[in-house]
């Protein structure tokens, strides 16, 4: 119960940061930003209600609908990190379009994947890093686009004025520690 209460605490902060975003719409990428958090507080309610339930079955259901926001957040990462960035230009609908492929493939295959590429053929018990081939590329798809996200924030921090670096700072912290929590994990 612990670790659901600390998750339905991260997931109350991911929906204030939703909530002060959206105070702020018309900066760049507070849009993404909204979304970004948005998908953090579906994963953590999510997966909190993963770890809360009594039966198999209903931990396995709660665990699949984790990956509505796992699979939205690399996307909607890199789309924030783009207009942070001041590369919003770069930012066109057909391209999006393309980054959600993968993640709406993935989707479907968590729930009808009857040669087991997602879950490795197994039903997964406790842990979420058990997998299929499928599962071990998407890690590879989502990890790839959070890492290009970090290089853009890296490169914009060192490109924006003095007074504006704090608020890189925090951006980038706000986005390495999940990273470091999640691989350490």
């Amino acid at each position: 119960w612990s670790y659901s209460l600390a998750l339905l605490l991260a997931t109350i902060a991911a929906v204030a940061i939703a909530i002060l975003a959206s105070y702020r719409r018309g900066a760049p990428g507070a849009a993404s930003l909204i979304v970004l958090s948005s998908a953090m507080a579906v994963w953590t309610s999510f997966y909190a209600l993963h770890f809360a339930a009594q039966s198999e079955a209903v931990r396995l259901v709660w665990l699949k609908m984790t990956y509505l926001g796992v699979l939205t957040v690399p996307t909607a990462f890199l789309a924030f990190a783009i207009r942070f960035s001041n590369r919003g230009y770069q930012l066109k609908k057909r391209v999006m379009a393309l980054f959600l492929i993968e993640p709406l493939l993935t989707f479907l295959m968590l729930w009808w994947d009857p040669q087991g590429l997602f879950f490795g053929g197994r039903i997964p018990s406790g842990m979420i890093l058990s997998g299929g081939p499928w599962f071990w590329f998407n890690v590879v798809y989502s990890y790839s686009l959070i890492f290009v996200a970090l290089v853009l924030l890296i490169a914009a921090y060192r490109q924006i004025s003095t007074i504006y670096r704090a608020q890189a700072l925090a951006v980038m912290g706000g986005a390495f520690l999940p990273i470091l929590v999640d691989v350490a994990g």
